[in-house]
């Protein structure tokens, strides 16, 4: 699969992603295993499905010592599905 980045302000952006029903959907998998090495491929940290225009509630981060942040903790690449904000702080 490829992806192309929509980028800021565009308007699919700022569209409500969909939960995602069956993580072990065969296409759903296809997408995360894309998605994982599209992010390795641009030396990313991280994707939301929104921002390759794939309207799910997904995203991968990772973090790795890089020319800009030198200093960044070794984290493997994590997905995570459905994320729900379960707090929120005045500051």
């Amino acid at each position: 699969m490829s992806f192309t980045l929509l980028q800021l302000g565009h308007p699919r952006l700022r569209l409500k992603a969909k939960p995602i029903v069956d993580v072990s959907d065969p296409v759903i998998q296809t997408m995360i295993d894309d998605l994982l090495v599209f992010v390795e491929d641009v030396g990313g940290m991280g994707i939301a499905a929104p921002q390759v225009d794939l309207p799910l509630q997904l995203f991968i981060m990772a973090s790795k010592p890089n020319a800009r942040y030198p200093s960044a903790p070794v984290m493997p690449q994590t997905v995570v599905i459905n994320p729900e904000i379960i707090s929120l702080s005045d500051s």
